[in-house]
């Protein structure tokens, strides 16, 4: 049979089946990117309230309340940054693995020209904007748990 390529790539933009896969997988990494970011939030917190107790013993040793929130900030950064470059980079290898095999066309054969993935960079632009919210996010919720601990009752705290 003679096939149409550009009737067949027609087709397959307005195929409800492969559109409906596409946005259930796109759906779906919205909802782990919500995940991840409630995740992180509430790991970054439990962490630093359970090292009120050092952080007040470097606090008494003399270091700065600024620099005790820049350094948390930056362990929180280093952290959402290696996530962020693991996850976008598993998310592009799925991608590439999962999408194509999972199109096809309305009669549930594979489609004559082949699917290829393209990742457009506005795509990631959500996920950044996302990881420099979180990041502002962890620094406020980081110097709320600071100035909030006495140094003197932490420290007598932790000896009992």
């Amino acid at each position: 049979t003679v096939v149409d390529r550009s009737a067949v790539q027609a087709t397959l933009v307005g195929d409800p089946l492969g559109l409906g896969v596409i946005g259930i997988l796109g759906l779906g990494s919205i909802a782990a990117l919500v995940f991840a970011a409630v995740g992180f939030l509430v790991t970054t917190t439990v962490s630093t309230q359970e090292r009120l107790g050092e952080l007040a013993l470097l606090k008494a040793l003399g270091v700065a309340p600024r620099q005790l929130l820049s350094w948390l900030t930056a362990e929180g950064a280093a952290l959402l940054f290696v996530g962020l470059l693991a996850g976008v980079g598993l998310g592009l290898v799925l991608a590439w693995l999962a999408l194509p095999f999972a199109t096809l066309t309305a009669s549930g054969e594979a489609p004559v020209p082949a699917p290829v993935v393209v990742v457009p960079a506005d795509a990631l632009v959500p996920t950044l904007v996302l990881a420099v919210a979180l990041l502002l996010a962890t620094v406020v919720l980081v110097g709320r748990l600071l100035p909030g601990a006495q140094t003197s009752a932490v420290l007598r705290a932790r000896d009992e």
